[in-house]
């Protein structure tokens, strides 16, 4: 695995490259639109950098992709990412846990940190 940011950038945009060679029509013409989730997993943490690369904004104002990277830091019991997306309904919070693909994916990397670790282990859930 890539320890810098420029190596997690690169292995991120050649997944996104990898899933849209495979869709016929361009970005904006799309009906379904695939959801890229790049998770990188560390046991002792990730530089400054690299989380900052983690928490950045992904939404493409094109469209036709939704792309996010997940860091996992299993020493610290802790994920970084962009966080979760909450939507505004006449001023009122929605949260849609399984509509959105940010919050899917999201929400599938804590399920699986929930499951692996010991009730109580998981220390900040700030990205929920």
């Amino acid at each position: 695995m890539p320890k810098d940011r420029e190596g997690l950038a690169r292995v991120h945009e050649a997944e996104r490259q990898f899933v849209n060679a495979r869709y016929k029509l361009p970005k904006m013409l799309r009906y379904k639109v695939p959801n890229i989730v790049t998770v990188f997993i560390a046991s002792s943490g990730f530089s400054p950098e690299v989380s900052e690369y983690g928490s950045e904004n992904t939404i493409d104002p094109i469209g036709g992709e939704r792309h996010q990277v997940i860091l996992v830091d299993l020493g610290r019991n802790n994920i970084v990412s962009q966080g979760t997306e909450t939507h505004y309904v006449y001023g009122a919070p929605l949260f849609f846990k399984a509509v959105s693909p940010i919050n899917r994916g999201v929400g599938i990397v804590w399920s699986i940190m929930d499951f692996a670790q010991p009730a109580g282990q998981i220390k900040d859930r700030k990205s929920r």
